[in-house]
């Protein structure tokens, strides 16, 4: 019934508007804009892959997503977005069109994560209501949000998408505002099933769409092509589809096997990128700190230590010049690459 809704949303937006919207530029260049956000259950494609199925590759489509609750963007209140296009041009059209004081526009060329987060993150935010209703608190919303998130982006990147697209606005943005704001339908829903209401009950009383309820079919389906493992969703999955009880659900992934926080889908290997300059100050700073610490502390001759301009400097007066040098080369261009403001257009990369 989704599915059919969504074509014939596509119909109508073509001539009368909608949640799409199909642009005529005053130089003649058309575009296709989607707002809408989801993954097709017979056919697994994103809505803008069905989108360009149905227009047969007549004019190019734009993807519209982030952390843009309506009930705040029509009251005026300050949002910001990101436009993602396979090229960052058209992209970049959208934003002339959309930015204003009050609604920020940034560009990418990542339309498939962005549309990833965008389908996604409904399902971490039906998990965290769920989390509220059963009583859980901050700490546990908190573990849910990032574990959710990494899941995310391991089913982005194995799909095509780009790791840093998690990050920004589509990604971890509109993962915080759905998780956490009473606006969301998908949380409010998630409340309801975690205080104990059956699943039709608590999608009836919200009384609209619940995108999260059709996205946790599709992302397990989309997760078992790609051969992804993603065990929240999953657990989503079987609360809603095989009446399993929340709290045990928990339990269980509270109980999974120890692992590793970080895995590769977060290694940034790229050495140019602005995250990479972040890893450069890190790594600059391991070093330092562990001469610092093993100069005045486990020094028996030292008792007392402290940086200064010219280094470490411990009680006797003596200085690193290699802490220096390795910090005034290395480090301090690093950290002012990365805070210098600069006027550009995209989310990631160096005109941020």
């Amino acid at each position: 019934e989704s599915e059919k809704f969504a074509r014939q949303s596509l119909d109508m937006a073509l001539g009368r508007g909608g949640d799409q919207a199909a642009v005529k530029t005053e130089n003649g260049f058309c575009f296709f804009g989607g707002a809408s956000k989801g993954i097709e259950k017979s056919t697994s494609l994103r809505l803008s892959q069905v989108i360009e199925e149905e227009l047969e590759g007549k004019c190019p489509v734009v993807v519209l997503s982030g952390p843009s609750h309506a009930e705040e963007v029509g009251r005026h209140i300050p949002t910001g977005v990101v436009a993602a296009a396979d090229r960052l041009a058209d992209a970049e059209l959208v934003q002339d069109l959309f930015m204003n004081k009050r609604f920020r526009v940034y560009t990418s060329d990542d339309r498939i994560g962005t549309e990833i987060c965008a389908a996604l993150k409904n399902v971490i935010a039906l998990c965290a209501g769920c989390t509220d209703g059963m009583g859980c608190g901050d700490n546990t919303k908190a573990l849910l949000m990032t574990r959710g998130l990494a899941e995310m982006a391991r089913l982005g990147v194995a799909l095509g998408g780009r790791k840093d697209t998690f990050t920004g606005l589509a990604g971890v943005g509109d993962l915080i505002v759905t998780c956490t704001s009473m606006h969301s339908r998908n949380r409010r829903c998630g409340i309801l099933i975690g205080q104990g209401k059956p699943v039709a009950q608590a999608l009836e009383e919200i009384g609209a769409v619940v995108e999260g309820y059709y996205a946790a079919a599709n992302a397990r389906t989309l997760a078992q092509k790609a051969g992804v493992e993603m065990p929240i969703s999953q657990a989503a999955y079987e609360v809603l589809y095989e009446g399993r009880d929340p709290k045990t659900v928990l339990q269980e992934l509270m109980r999974r096997e120890k692992r590793q926080e970080m895995e590769a889908t977060w290694i940034c290997p790229e050495p140019a990128s602005e995250f990479s300059e972040i890893c450069k100050i890190g790594l600059a700073f391991c070093p330092c700190f562990w001469y610092y610490t093993n100069r005045c502390f486990f020094n028996n001759n030292t008792r007392r230590g402290d940086f200064s301009r010219r280094g470490v400097i411990n009680q006797r007066g003596g200085s690193s010049e290699w802490l220096n040098v390795n910090f005034a080369e290395r480090v301090l261009p690093s950290v002012s690459r990365f805070l210098t403001p600069t006027d550009g257009r995209t989310e990631h990369g160096s005109r941020t």
